[in-house]
């Protein structure tokens, strides 16, 4: 038997805040600002969000940024909508999203 040291794991990396490309790099910074610390965008995409009447007819919501977010204090992910020009979230369009453990 050689003595062979075994080598420690490296510590876990977070994920990186993942933009959209049809933002700008000072839009994309603003909303990585929005998410907080703990917090990271895996997806983001520019967005209209719409909303089904009970008439049949589509009313337009907002425009935005669409973003998975996965939160690591709630340990969740989240579906968000940020609305840039007004500094706001719009709504957490799923609650309760979670990895799935297939195996």
């Amino acid at each position: 038997f050689s003595s062979v040291k075994k080598q420690p794991h490296p510590p876990p990396r977070r994920a990186g805040n993942v933009g959209s490309l049809l933002l700008t790099p000072q839009e994309n910074d603003c909303l990585f600002g929005y998410l907080g610390r703990k917090c990271a965008t895996l997806c983001s995409a520019v967005v209209q969000v719409y909303r089904a009447e009970r008439s049949g007819c589509w009313m337009k919501r907002c425009c935005g940024v669409v973003c998975l977010v996965k939160d690591n204090p709630q340990r969740s992910y989240f579906i968000r909508v940020f609305d840039i020009k007004v500094s706001r979230t719009h709504r957490s369009l799923h609650q309760n999203l979670s990895a799935a453990g297939w195996f």
